[in-house]
């Protein structure tokens, strides 16, 4: 049978990574939501979520990426300037040049 490998900070963002620079967002997502209900183990951290984020926003996806930075905030991992950066760009280029600098003014993703 197949070997399960017990994720760590470093091999589980890794993968979300490799995921998101080769266009799997939706696989990202899933590895994401993945190690958010394991019981015990490696918590995602900032780096996890911005990938993730970066991908959504790359995609698109602004809603989706400030519903994660969100839940980010909510479940207690802090979030960061690369949050912000990625947040006010995607923004930027989704046509939302006062929502970003908002964001980058104030830090308030609403």
């Amino acid at each position: 049978g197949a070997r399960r490998v017990e994720a760590d900070a470093v091999f589980s963002n890794a993968l979300i990574d490799a995921y998101v620079r080769c266009g799997r967002v939706d696989k990202a997502s899933q590895t994401l939501g993945e190690l958010l209900r394991m019981p015990h183990g490696q918590r995602p951290n900032a780096r996890g979520f911005n990938a993730v984020i970066k991908g959504l926003a790359r995609a698109g996806n602004v809603s989706s990426a400030v519903a994660l930075a969100r839940d980010m905030a909510r479940l207690g991992v802090e979030t960061t300037s690369v949050t912000d950066a990625t947040l006010a760009h995607a923004m930027a280029v989704a046509g939302k040049p006062r929502l970003a600098e908002r964001l980058l003014l104030s830090r308030n993703w609403t």
